[in-house]
């Protein structure tokens, strides 16, 4: 018989239930999958890793996992959410062909309720029949397809158009009539004008004379809002980590409270007329109305400014793919005079989608770089289809997809694949596509070309450093769609040429000719 030391056995015995401990611990903590699933994205830390990598890196995090293991799908585990995540366009494809088994709504109706800060009667009236089930009804299910009928090309694009082309107009000529003398420079951080530009010409088309946004304070506090709705989202600390952010959120809402209240949206846009009717029609209260148009904010606003700022950036930062812009522009401008004697140049945007395929070539290739992804949502997990991962692979833009390639999406380019072909139109996800595509895309897609074809047919601008450093993004949040810049670049602008002394007219026929980027529009009859 062997007789054990009980110094041994207490060894022994100790190391046995650390084992156990060490065992349960991984059954509880440790992700497990289904064999039904997609395989499990690298960690290092179970469930830490990935917050901490989303949080410093947001959807760059899916291209530095993409590296390590390059997956068509795979399954992230984060506190209490599975997500997965979709890096195939052809998978993508898939995905979207499936709208009510895997839905945005249900992740927009909870974000609204939190992020807006409504009543509860308001949240479980967005959560009514929220994937649209029981038939098409409900605020979520008549939402979408409100949006996209209101911003689809035609008549009431037109009007939106309009009223927007005349305010860049005319915050461009402010700007010429600031540099009083000939050949005067006039130093201007490029980011944050182009932000005041697009949120004045965006809320203007929108809202109409009684635009809320007309008042610095309230736009101010919309920034200030949107700056902590990461915090305010998770809900986690508010009043000490997302204080200044709610007080912002709730002067915003008590002015578009007074905008809706004496029925100020009727000499609006019909968007925020039939907005206002879709709500009132499902018994939500004024105020909520009010709360949800801060929120609308974000989708309107967050992303046509940096894509403007990223596209100017890399026009000018390339000088002889800048000539090649504007020698296209200056084709389409009409030269005539009027009553005076004073020379007119008219430039009419309708032709600058249809006309100039360097600008909207270089327009494409800055959303591909700069655009980050969609979300859907199903039954127990998240479905995340990052673009970024698409949009940077090497295997489906070649060896250059880092870079930027103003001639990628340029007619006749040679810009190919290593398998010898051109990117298939799927790969291209800067609006997202299916059930997810931007009902506002044609409306941005106008907005970024009329400034940024008004703003080089007019100045030159250089960098107040000397050189163009391409600034990084590192801070970009995980509400918007275009990565943001995590520094602004300082810039001398002045008059290009002798054109400082020209009167300039811009205009647009009609929004039924518009540059076709996302792949359904191109297969739309």
């Amino acid at each position: 018989m062997i007789t054990i030391p009980l110094e041994t056995a207490s060894t022994l015995f100790i190391a046995g239930f650390i084992g156990l401990l060490i065992l349960a611990w991984y059954q509880c903590v440790v992700p497990s999958l289904d064999p039904h699933e997609p395989p499990l994205a690298p960690y290092t830390i179970p469930y830490l890793s990935h917050v901490l990598g989303l949080y410093k890196r947001s959807f760059n995090y899916y291209v530095d996992l993409n590296e390590k293991a390059p997956l068509s799908i795979s399954t992230l585990h984060i506190p209490g959410q599975k997500v997965y995540v979709v890096n195939s366009p052809q998978l993508i494809q898939t995905v979207q062909k499936q709208p009510k088994v895997l839905s945005l709504r249900p992740i927009e109706a909870k974000i609204s309720g939190a992020v807006c800060g409504l009543s509860q009667k308001a949240r479980d009236l967005m959560m009514k029949n929220v994937k649209g089930t029981d038939d098409n009804w409900g605020i979520s299910a008549d939402m979408y397809p409100l949006f996209e009928e209101l911003l689809k090309p035609g008549e009431g694009l037109d009007a939106l158009n309009n009223v927007m082309i005349r305010v860049v107009g005319d915050a461009l000529d402010s700007l010429a009539e600031s540099m009083t003398a000939k050949s005067e420079k006039k130093t201007m951080s490029l980011n944050a004008w182009c932000r005041e530009v697009i949120s004045e010409a965006t809320t203007d088309s929108l809202y109409g004379p009684a635009n809320p946004f007309r008042e610095p304070r309230i736009q101010e506090a919309f920034w200030e809002f949107e700056k902590h709705f990461m915090f305010i989202l998770l809900g986690f600390m508010r009043s000490l980590f997302a204080r200044k952010g709610l007080a912002a959120r709730d002067k915003v809402a008590q002015s578009f409270y007074d905008y809706f209240k004496p029925e100020g949206h009727k000499r609006g846009s019909s968007l925020p007329q039939q907005h206002f009717d879709l709500y009132t029609r499902h018994d939500t209260d004024v105020i909520d109305i009010a709360r949800l148009e801060v929120g609308m904010g974000i989708a309107f606003l967050d992303n046509t400014a940096p894509a403007t700022f990223w596209l100017l950036t890399f026009l000018y930062s390339n000088p002889e793919f800048l000539e090649e812009v504007r020698k296209e522009l200056d084709c389409v401008v009409q030269i005539s005079t009027d009553s005076e004697g004073q020379v007119m140049r008219n430039l009419d945007i309708t032709t600058v989608s249809t006309n100039c395929p360097h600008l909207t070539s270089a327009f494409q290739e800055t959303l591909r770089l700069v655009s980050m992804g969609t979300a859907s949502r199903m039954k127990d997990a998240m479905v995340q289809m990052p673009s970024r991962v698409v949009h940077v692979s090497t295997d489906i833009w070649g060896s250059d997809a880092a870079d930027f390639n103003p001639y990628r999406f340029f007619k006749g380019s040679v810009s190919k694949n290593p398998s010898g072909k051109r990117p298939p139109g799927i790969a291209f996800r800067a609006f997202g596509g299916g059930a997810t595509s931007c009902p506002g895309r044609h409306f941005a897609t106008n907005e970024v070309l009329a400034l940024v074809s008004m703003f080089v047919s007019r100045f030159e601008i250089e960098p107040t450093k000397g050189i163009w450093k391409i600034p990084r993004t590192d801070n970009t949040r995980v509400q918007t769609v275009i990565m943001e810049p995590d520094d602004d670049i300082e810039v001398s602008i002045f008059a290009r040429g002798n054109l400082e002394v020209v009167k300039w007219k811009f205009g647009l026929q009609d929004s039924t000719s518009f540059l076709a980027m996302a792949n359904e529009d191109k297969l739309s009859p």
